[in-house]
């Protein structure tokens, strides 16, 4: 469970300031993604081998894809009022539909926190010396943003319609507009 239990998409999220977007894009750029990606997996499989069978064989390619989305994510907060920042309204739709999938491998909400409770506890171990409270709080705070948006339904609770700009292009379109700032 995560530090305040299973997320529902429909609460309120808190913004991440500034400094913690700052935070986070200087500890992604720490990174050993690689690494990560795989103490995670392996972790994950280790503590909870029921989930393995969710999961294809070539594990490094989901790795990747791993990473892929959480550069994304923290390359997707945007500022909506002053020091108030959160996920492009452009990047919703996509994590819906990859939330659909995850949905349709058999995971479960659940799933998420623990996943999350892992990356962080994987994260801290792996940087001790840089990962300080702030960078800890943006992470944790960056991937609810992720969760409730990969839950989020409509009222009806059912799945919100699929985006007509598929994962990849969200992430092509926000990586050209990092680069050219």
């Amino acid at each position: 469970m995560g530090k305040n239990g299973i997320l529902h998409p429909n609460i309120t999220m808190k913004n991440l300031t500034t400094s913690q977007v700052a935070a986070l894009k200087k500890s992604l750029k720490e990174l050993d993604t690689q690494r990560l990606a795989s103490e995670f997996y392996e972790t994950l499989f280790a503590r909870y081998p029921q989930v393995k069978p969710m999961f294809p064989t070539d594990m490094k390619e989901l790795g990747i894809k791993l990473m892929s989305v959480f550069e994304l994510v923290i390359y997707s907060f945007e500022e909506k009022s002053h020091n108030q920042f959160s996920l492009q309204d452009t990047l919703i739709k996509p994590m819906q539909e990859l939330g659909k999938q995850h949905e349709a491998k058999g995971v479960l909400p659940e799933h998420y926190s623990i996943a999350n409770d892992l990356l962080l506890e994987i994260l801290i171990k792996q940087n001790k010396d840089t990962f300080t409270s702030e960078v800890e709080m943006s992470w944790w705070l960056a991937l609810q943003h992720l969760t409730v948006a990969m839950l989020s339904r409509k009222k009806d609770g059912t799945q919100a319609p699929l985006a007509e700009r598929t994962l990849r292009d969200t992430f092509h379109s926000i990586m050209k507009k990092v680069a050219g700032k």
